[in-house]
This record gives C-alpha cells, structure tokens and sequence, in this order.
C-alpha cells in the first residue's frame, strides 16, 4: 500500500460491521488514482482465509498449522482424539 491510502482511511467513516474498511479506500483509489496512486490487483488462485471472522480465524489457523511439518502430524493426532470427545 501506498502512504497517501491512509490519507483516505483517516478520512472514512465506520462501514461494515462499524469499522474502518481498507476496501472502502481501495475503492476510492480505483476511482481516481490520483489520491493514492490506483490499484493493482493479482489474480490469486488457493485458498482464502477471512481472519477477521473469529471462528474463521480459528479454522484457518488450525488448517494452516495441520499442514506444517513442524506441528501437523501431531497436531492431526491430538484433532482425531478430540473429535471423539465432541
């Protein structure tokens, strides 16, 4: 992101779930790109997590962390049992 886009945040009010929406300012640059610079967009192909939903959050994280090499393994063990319990 470019510094001038926080000069459009500052300027936003509340939107969705009353909070400040970065998209709100996105948009606002798209639409004139001499505010903060335009948009540049990618095409992204893969999963996509939205971390700012709570229970979201926390199947992305735990999706995530079943998938390291690190931590799955026991992680998908302890997962397995759990299921059991629930």
């Amino acid at each position: 992101m470019r510094p001038e886009l926080f000069d459009i945040i500052a300027k936003l009010e509340p939107g969705a779930g009353d909070e400040i929406q970065l998209t709100d300012a996105l948009s606002i640059s798209a639409r004139d790109a001499s505010l903060a610079g335009g948009v540049v967009g990618v095409i992204f192909n893969g999963e996509r997590y939205d971390a700012g939903d709570k229970l979201e959050y926390i199947k992305a994280t735990v999706r995530l962390a079943s998938k390291r090499a690190d931590l799955g393994p026991e992680l998908n063990t302890w997962l397995k049992e759990f299921s059991k319990e629930i």
